[in-house]
């Protein structure tokens, strides 16, 4: 299984990269994202807020399947889930109702979003190129 770790070094792996060509630490990751068709891990994240005097901390965990999407769960401090897949953006409540659908036909930045989360989960440089300075 990949680590965490290895999974946030994907998300950095445009600013890893030499001119010419994938530095070995990209080449390693890109190894192993390909070889590994689920990858499950936690994740914690802050964001900080103009007008909040501590950053909003929230935790939960993930799933990516290589050629489906990518299953986000948030646990605290409000539980929802995002499922993002080729064609579309959906977002959960806690109790499974849709708060918001997106689909990548009628909504552009749909599409840019999931084909750079598709690009970075194949490692796919080429695909990443077109943007990230690389």
């Amino acid at each position: 299984m990949i680590t965490r770790r290895a999974f946030g070094l994907a998300f950095a792996a445009p600013i890893l990269s030499l001119a010419d060509g994938p530095s070995p630490l990209l080449r390693e990751v890109g190894q192993r994202l390909t070889a590994e068709p689920v990858v499950r891990g936690g994740f914690e994240q802050a964001k900080t807020l103009k007008g909040f005097r501590n950053p909003l901390v929230s935790s939960g965990d993930f799933v990516v399947a290589r050629g489906r999407g990518v299953l986000w769960r948030t646990r605290q401090p409000v539980a929802s889930t995002l499922v993002v897949t080729r064609d579309r953006v959906l977002a959960r409540q806690a109790d499974g109702s849709v708060v918001r659908r997106l689909s990548a036909g009628e909504e552009p930045a749909v599409r840019a979003v999931s084909e750079t989360l598709f690009g970075m989960m194949a490692a796919d440089v080429a695909s990443l190129a077109q943007r990230f300075q690389i």
